[in-house]
Order: structure tokens, then sequence, then C-alpha cells
């Protein structure tokens, strides 16, 4: 947001964007929370900077706290699906970086401007790859089988803990480690065998019975802004292509999945 001419309050307030996520992020949302929409560490957000020494240091800097904390009073930040905006171009352009293709990560980065408060791609090349590279990460990583398998084992191994009062909730505004070691140290069969299954590995089998794991997940998008000519327009405006491409991946995702999750032994088996 720096790179790109964000106001201090709005910089300010991507700083603290992630704030308020406890141990294991988004995990959180499959022990307490919905995991089709991702958003328990947003009902948290504003009371972690208010009752936080956050609050604070802001209100030393002559910041509201109420107005940082409040994301639609930043439209670079935050914008609804399937809008451009800083968090979601970072995270897409972090794991492209890392797991995908560097240069690409690159080519996006440099092809951002904003207009107006407003993330836009300078060309349509640039928007497309974008575009991809985002369904890419929706394909093979968010919405992935073994990715939400992970997550609900580890979702099944902290409720597991939290019923036996091996942990509490307070324990998630403490880091992963900490967590992970409380775990590991509990000696509960049930707990160990599930750290193991994450550790060794595990197979996927799909199926259709009523009695196995729902892997459940929401989902995502983008339809990137483009300035052509002063004017902000969609990737989909001007791209029937993207428009079929995102209309075919609409219908072929399905949000619930049965399966059964097994070790590579096939000699234990998670069930839901």
């Amino acid at each position: 947001m720096r790179t790109n001419g964000a106001s201090l309050k709005e910089q300010v307030a991507g700083l603290l964007h992630d704030t308020s996520h406890t141990a294991f992020s988004h995990v959180i949302d499959w022990v307490f929370g919905d995991p089709s929409k991702a958003d328990f560490q947003d009902k948290l957000h504003e009371d972690k900077i208010k009752n936080s020494e956050i609050k604070n240091i802001l209100e030393k800097h002559s910041f509201n706290p109420e107005e940082i904390s409040n994301y639609s009073n930043f439209s670079l930040l935050e914008k609804k699906a399937p809008g451009l905006c800083a968090d979601r171009i970072d995270y897409t352009l972090r794991e492209t970086a890392t797991r995908i293709n560097f240069e690409k990560a690159r080519f996006c980065y440099r092809k951002l401007i904003n207009f107006n408060n407003t993330f836009a791609f300078k060309s349509e090349k640039a928007a497309k790859l974008y575009a991809e590279l985002y369904a890419q990460c929706q394909r093979e990583n968010w919405s992935g089988n073994e990715s939400k398998a992970r997550y609900h084992i580890l979702a099944d191994i902290l409720k597991i803990a939290l019923n036996k009062k091996i942990i509490y909730f307070q324990d998630f505004k403490r880091d992963d480690n900490f967590v992970t070691n409380l775990l590991k140290n509990s000696k509960d069969e049930d707990i160990l065998n599930g750290l193991n299954l994450l550790r060794d590995g595990f197979l996927i089998k799909e199926t259709d019975s009523d009695k196995n794991i729902e892997l459940r997940s929401k989902f995502r998008y983008i339809d990137p802004e483009i300035l052509l000519a002063d004017k902000i327009v969609r990737l989909s405006d001007i791209s029937e292509e993207y428009k079929i491409f995102i209309d075919k991946e609409k219908k072929d995702f399905k949000p619930i999945v049965k399966v059964n999750i097994l070790n590579k032994n096939w000699l234990f088996f998670m069930h839901g």
C-alpha cells in the first residue's frame, strides 16, 4: 500500500489487519466458526485493538482506534470479492512467489496501480495472469482436498484437546508453537495419533457415504480491475474467455466433499 500511495492511516490499518488472528490462523474457523466463511478472526478484530496495548499506541499517535479497526474505511486494504484489495493481492502474490513462480508474481506486482483509491492493473495481460494464478491457488491449495483434510485433522485434534481441557480458548491467543507443545505433551492417544498423521502424511479417498468426513470450503475467485483510458473496468467486461472460465470454475466447484482420511499404511482412520 505504501508503494501505491496509500495514506499513512490506511498503512497503519494494513499493518494491524491480521492482528486478531489466533494460533493456526484460519484453522480456528474449523474449530469455532464456519470454514465456508473463514471470518472468525474478523469478528475479534475490533476487540483485539480496543482491549490491548495497540489502542494506547494508536491514540498516542493521534489515530482513532475505532476508525483504524473498521475495514470499511479503507478501500485499498479491503474490498469484497471478487475485487482487488491489498489483503487479497498480498496473500496471492506471496503464495505465487513461493510455491508457483516468482517472476510471475513480480510481473503482476509491478503492473499494479492505485487509481482513485482502487487497485487496478495497468494491462489486460497482467490482470489475466493474476486471475489465472489466483484460480490455480484456489484449486491446488486453498480448496484442495489435501489442504482441507489437514485443516480438518488439526481442527479435530484441537476440539479433542478443548473437550479434555488440555488447552483452553485463551491459549489460541498465543502462537502455534505454544499450542503445539501443549498438544505434544498431553500424552493423549487420540491427539498424538492425529499429530502423527499430519507429520507422516495420509491418503484421501472420496466417497458418497453419509457416514464419512465432510470437507467444506468457500469458492474464491477474482475478477480484477483494469485501468483502460482513465476508466476502471473488470476483466470479465473485456474478456468473454475469462467470463466463461469463471462460470466453469463455479460450476465445477464442490463446497462439500465427502472423504475417508487414512494414513499411508491404511492403519489409521480419522472419523468425522
